[in-house]
């Protein structure tokens, strides 16, 4: 269209320009928080699939399942992360029988919005704390959680901790633009790429 034309040209356009102001005004206000506790559920639902799975460690190879995983939301030593403190038994055979151990680990990971899927995932999984409680061993091996850690990450890259609702007239209009995800304690925070 050619503004230069007419006056009714011109105001067409002035109109149109201030539409387009308005609109992108609009998807900047536009913003989708999710609270920890549905983040929270949505893991809770997904721990299925990490419960007695085969992995082999360091020394030999052993039985893992997850029993619990608590989710918070940028805990203060790392506002910026998701952190989630899972529990679960660890079995390895020994010649005389199986030996299980409580373990206790502490991972904090980036939130990742995923525009094609309107889902959230958990990248950059790192470890922070990692604990043993046996009969013969109690205390820190970070050192021997890699398997653990690595089987973790490699769920929360392909399973989300939470998805939004398309429905929604905020999930709507995230589903069609770029977004980005920030951590804020106690929620994430979705909101159109700037």
């Amino acid at each position: 269209m050619n503004c230069r034309r007419s006056p009714g040209n011109a105001l067409r356009c002035a109109v149109l320009l201030l539409m387009l102001l308005g609109l992108s005004g609009c998807a900047q206000l536009v913003s989708y928080s999710v609270e920890q506790d549905e983040v929270q559920a949505q893991l809770d639902a997904e721990l299925e699939a990490l419960r007695d799975v085969r992995l082999q460690g360091p020394l030999a190879a052993f039985d893992f399942s997850v029993r619990t995983a608590d989710v918070i939301l940028g805990p203060d030593e790392a506002p910026d992360r998701i952190q989630l403190d899972i529990l679960g038994r660890a079995g390895v055979d020994l010649l005389v029988g199986q030996e299980s151990a409580g373990v206790a680990l502490r991972l904090r990971g980036l939130p990742d919005y995923d525009h094609e899927e309107g889902a959230v995932y958990v990248r950059e999984l790192e470890l922070v704390t990692g604990r043993v409680e046996s009969r013969w061993f109690n205390g820190e091996v970070t050192e021997l959680m890699d398997p653990i850690v690595g089987l973790l990450g490699e769920h929360l890259e392909r399973t989300p901790v939470y998805e939004i609702e398309r429905d929604s007239a905020t999930g709507r209009i995230l589903g069609r633009v770029p977004a980005e995800v920030r951590v804020e304690p106690g929620r994430l925070v979705l909101r159109p790429r700037r």
